[in-house]
């Protein structure tokens, strides 16, 4: 069997994987999550995969995973390198691939995200090493992913502001991207707080006179959902 390991959400990787090899492949997609569409990209079309967090953006309880969180979790994963622009295969069965050209801000966003995920391996490698692998599978949960999301649903002000820099790019092509949070940019609140990608950082960052503002203005205008 071969596995495909993405950070989500629709499955449309693994469908056009599958769609390549044909279906004499056995192919398993693994995700940190999913949302309602992948139903219809992978489960309508009988192709196998495992949800982490959330599953088809289910329970409601984390369905933010997929709808508010789902920018920040991106930039987590963010690889070291620019996309994929063409394969070519050598023979043998090996490949190679021609990657997309960087420019400076992309540069900044994978070096931080690449502190952020150096930090998360050594810190797992020390509990590794600390504690039995058999007595650490009795005290964690299989989805324990508890302390993430209520980081991301709370972040402190000084945490929010760290990511101040981190910037959200459309795709290949794209080397000026937009922010993340908002945090730092021209604007009114209200706009700011409804075009971020990750309203809780930039309430955060606010006086809790601006958030009651800000949640007033949003409850008036039909955006209770967006409020921070």
């Amino acid at each position: 069997r071969t596995a495909v390991f993405d950070v989500g959400w629709r499955g449309s990787l693994q469908r056009s994987i599958c769609e390549i090899v044909g279906k004499e492949v056995d192919i398993t997609g693994f995700y940190f999550g999913t949302e309602r569409s992948a139903n219809q990209v992978l489960r309508r079309k009988n192709l196998s995969f495992e949800s982490f967090a959330v599953n088809l953006q289910l329970p409601k309880s984390r369905e933010a995973w997929v709808t508010e969180f789902r920018y920040v979790v991106e930039f987590l994963f963010s690889a070291d390198h620019g996309g994929v622009l063409q394969l070519s295969e050598k023979g043998g069965g090996e490949f190679s691939w021609l990657m997309a050209d960087v420019g400076a801000l992309e540069r900044r966003n994978m070096d931080i995200a690449g502190k952020i995920q150096s930090a998360a391996l050594a810190a797992i490698a020390e509990v590794k090493g600390a504690i039995p692998l058999g007595s650490l599978e009795k005290i964690t949960s299989e989805h324990d992913e508890d302390d993430l999301y209520n980081f991301l649903s709370k972040p402190h002000r000084q945490d929010a502001m760290r990511f101040k820099p981190v910037r959200v790019f459309s795709g290949i092509g794209d080397t000026t991207g937009e922010s993340l949070t908002r945090i730092g940019v021209r604007g009114s609140h209200y706009r700011n707080v409804k075009i971020s990608r990750w309203r809780r950082a930039y309430g955060a960052h606010i006086s809790s006179f601006a958030r009651t503002w800000v949640n007033f203005r949003l409850g008036q205008r039909k955006y209770k959902n967006l409020r921070i």
